[in-house]
């Protein structure tokens, strides 16, 4: 959806994976027919220059490099917290108010929780603002301000208002969710010294 230098914006759909070696499609298998040479871009095969991830079942903005010394740049830029990441989501129940969640977050098998004391750890904090509400359901936006996996998912069921569609956050109690993957989207990437890099969400999404 954009490209100027060596710095690359994909808007990926649901169900796609981020990087090669699990099953197709997958962005990474996109920019490697795209952009020859690509794929020695990054720390290993699969990634072809994809600077982060997104859950295969979240859509959105996606950011990839296509030379090595653009690529080890946005990923430090990454690691170091400089990139703030919007993520319109739909949740269940209704989030009345402004929360920072500021919840450590420690990895058990495929999935993360909250952290236990002396349990190794990634900070993780979490800006969640309510922008519509319905009788069960709040549209909030989020706002990742480091960047954990599964953070906005692992955080937004803490509180208590898990991804409506989110089969591994959701508590399995709460009646049919839609196909498709859960509600939430990657729709802003704001970069260091760079643009912002924006994409609405699907026709799935802006149905349910």
């Amino acid at each position: 959806v954009w490209q100027q230098g060596h710095i690359i914006a994909v808007n990926k759909p649901a169900g796609y994976h981020s990087h090669r070696g699990k099953q197709r499609p997958s962005v990474a298998d996109f920019l490697a027919a795209l952009y020859p040479g690509i794929d020695v871009v990054g720390d290993s095969p699969v990634e072809c220059g994809v600077v982060h991830r997104l859950d295969r079942d979240t859509s959105g903005i996606l950011v990839a490099a296509s030379d090595r010394t653009v690529f080890a740049a946005l990923r430090s830029a990454f690691g170091e917290g400089e990139v703030s990441k919007d993520y319109p989501a739909l949740v269940h129940g209704v989030v009345s108010s402004d929360r920072a969640v500021d919840v450590p977050l420690a990895r058990l098998h495929s999935r993360v929780r909250a952290a236990r004391r002396s349990e190794r750890s990634w900070p993780a904090r979490t800006l969640v603002v309510p922008l519509e509400r319905g009788a069960r359901w709040t549209l909030v936006r989020a706002t990742m301000e480091t960047g954990v996996t599964h953070q906005v998912r692992a955080h937004l069921a803490i509180l208590g208002h898990p991804v409506i569609g989110d089969l591994k956050y959701g508590d399995g109690t709460r009646g049919s969710d839609p196909v498709g993957g859960q509600r939430l989207h990657a729709s802003c990437i704001r970069l260091p010294g760079g643009p912002t890099l924006a994409a609405a969400p699907g026709g799935r999404f802006l149905a349910t």
